[in-house]
């Protein structure tokens, strides 16, 4: 896994800091080993972070460009 990377959410998610349901797609910023856990940091199209499990992400498939691309960093 490489900072940059598109990602898609498998599943909805609440935001832990707003509450509102995020976007499926996002690239990956960092990532964390914390008690036994991976989490990733990731950032959605309008520079919102927040944390996921590496489970309810997946690795975009797609790597051609597109016009409707909602996520970047």
């Amino acid at each position: 896994m490489q900072p940059g990377e598109k990602l898609n959410l498998t599943r909805s998610i609440r935001s832990a800091k707003t509450g509102g349901l995020l976007p499926k797609q996002c690239a990956l910023v960092s990532v964390t080993e914390n008690l036994g856990r991976t989490l990733l940091l990731v950032e959605f199209a309008r520079g919102h972070r927040e944390y996921v499990f590496e489970n309810e992400v997946e690795f975009e498939r797609d790597h051609s460009s597109s016009s409707n691309q909602e996520c970047y960093l």
